[in-house]
C-alpha cells in the first residue's frame, strides 16, 4: 500500500513539473538554457606564453604613412603552446603570425593555429596605417592561446600622429550656386613641424574653378602651434553647367611625401532649368531579367519658349545598346518636357555610372548635366 502511495506522489510531482515547464514555454516561447563555456581541459603539462614586450611606443609619425613592429613570443612552459589570431582593434591594422597573415578588410581571421613546442618562439608582426588621423594613436592585436593563465594575449602599439602638412578642410563643399553666380570659398594649408613649407602652386581640373593663394603673416591664427600657413582662395566663375560639381585641386608643395595634395571640390549648380522629381537617373538595383524605366520632368523657367534636346550621353560602351533615352515636349511652347530612360532586359551586369547632357537654347543654362548610376544583378 505504501509503495503505491509513493509511486502516486512521484507521478504527481512529475506531472506538476511538466505542467509548469509547458506553461513557461507558452509564456516565453522558449526554454532558458544556462550557457556554460566550453573549456579545453589540459591533457598534459601546461604551456606558458612569454614575450619580451607586449606594448610598443613608436613615438611620432606622419599622416598617411605605413609602419610595422614585430613582437617575439615564446613558450616557457613544459607543454605545447597554441596561438590563433583573434582580432585587431582597428581596420587600419593587419597582422602576420609566423606564416599566417590577416587583414581585417579581407574577412574573418584564419582558423589555422601556430603551435610552439617548449622553448620555441614565434613572431607577431603588426602593420598599421596612420591614415588622416591626428594626435594620440593606439591599435592592438589579440591572440587566443591555450595558456591557462592567459587565454587571450593582447599586443598594443601606440604613439602620436603629427602631420607634417595639414589642411583646415580636406574637401571643398560649394553651396548650391546658380550657373550665373560667382562663388568664393577659402581654406588653409599649414605646418606645425616645418618652418620652410612652400606652396608652389595650385592646379584645377576645371578651367572655370580657379585657385590663388597667399602666405599668412601670423600662421598661429590658423591653428595653435602652426609655424607657417597659406590661405587658398577658390573661385567658382559663372558658366558651369547645371548639375553636380566634381572637380579636384592639386596643391604642389616642397614637403617630401606630400609634394602633391589632392583636394576634391564638390557641390551643385542650379539655374532656370528644373529637373524633377529627382536631379539624377538612379536605377538603384536592377534585375537583369526585368530591366527598368525611369522618368524625369524638365521645365525651363520663363515666358519665352526655349528648346531642350538630348546632347552627349557619357556611359560605358557596354551599356550603349541597353540604355535608351527619349525626350518629348509635354505642351508645345510651354517649356515642359518628359525624359524617359529605359534600361533593357539583359543589360550587362555590375555597377555603372555615367552622365547625360541636355542642351538648351537658354542664354545662361545651355547645358544641364544629369548623373546616371545603377547596378544590374542576376
Amino acid at each position: 500500500m505504501t509503495r503505491w502511495i509513493g509511486l502516486g506522489l512521484l507521478a504527481a510531482l512529475l506531472g506538476a513539473a511538466l505542467t509548469w515547464g509547458y506553461l513557461q514555454f507558452q509564456a516565453k516561447g522558449s526554454f532558458t538554457v544556462m550557457a556554460v563555456p566550453l573549456v579545453n581541459e589540459p591533457t598534459g603539462p601546461p604551456p606558458k606564453l612569454v614575450a619580451d614586450e607586449m606594448s610598443y611606443d613608436f613615438g611620432q609619425m606622419d599622416q598617411e604613412k605605413q609602419a610595422a613592429h614585430t613582437f617575439e613570443i615564446g613558450n616557457a612552459g613544459p607543454g605545447d603552446l597554441t596561438l590563433k589570431i583573434m582580432r585587431t582593434s582597428c581596420g587600419c591594422t593587419s597582422v602576420r603570425l609566423n606564416d599566417l597573415t590577416w587583414n581585417p578588410k579581407s574577412g574573418a581571421p584564419p582558423e589555422d593555429v601556430v603551435r610552439l613546442a617548449p622553448n620555441e618562439k614565434a613572431s607577431l608582426e603588426m602593420s598599421w596605417n596612420s591614415e588622416l588621423r591626428s594626435g594620440p594613436f593606439s591599435t592592438s592585436a589579440q591572440l587566443i592561446t591555450n595558456d591557462p593563465d592567459q587565454a587571450v594575449a593582447k599586443f598594443v602599439v601606440s604613439g602620436q600622429i603629427a602631420p607634417v602638412v595639414e589642411l583646415t578642410s580636406r574637401q571643398i563643399n560649394i553651396r548650391t550656386t546658380r550657373s550665373d553666380e560667382r562663388t568664393i570659398e577659402r581654406f588653409r594649408i599649414y605646418s606645425r613641424v616645418m618652418d620652410d613649407l612652400e606652396l608652389a602652386g595650385v592646379d584645377s581640373s576645371n578651367p572655370l574653378i580657379h585657385a590663388t593663394f597667399t602666405r599668412l603673416a601670423e600662421p598661429e591664427q590658423t591653428m595653435e602651434g602652426a609655424r607657417i600657413a597659406y590661405e587658398v582662395i577658390v573661385e567658382i566663375t559663372p558658366g558651369l553647367p547645371q548639375g553636380p560639381i566634381h572637380a579636384q585641386l592639386t596643391l604642389h608643395t616642397n614637403c617630401e611625401g606630400h609634394t602633391e595634395i589632392m583636394v576634391p571640390v564638390v557641390g551643385r549648380i542650379t539655374g532656370d532649368v528644373l529637373v524633377t522629381p529627382s536631379e539624377d537617373l538612379d536605377f538603384k538595383i536592377v534585375s537583369v531579367s526585368s530591366g527598368a524605366t525611369l522618368k524625369l520632368f524638365i521645365k525651363v523657367r520663363g515666358e519665352e519658349p526655349f528648346e531642350v534636346r538630348i546632347g552627349r550621353l557619357q556611359i560605358p560602351d557596354s551599356l550603349r545598346d541597353s540604355l535608351q533615352i527619349d525626350l518629348v515636349p509635354l505642351e508645345k511652347g510651354k517649356n515642359r518636357y518628359q525624359l524617359t530612360a529605359q534600361l533593357a532586359r539583359g543589360a550587362p551586369g555590375g555597377p555603372f555610372k555615367g552622365v547625360l547632357e541636355l542642351n538648351t537654347t537658354h542664354p545662361r543654362d545651355s547645358v544641364v548635366r544629369i548623373p546616371i548610376r545603377g547596378n544590374v544583378i542576376q
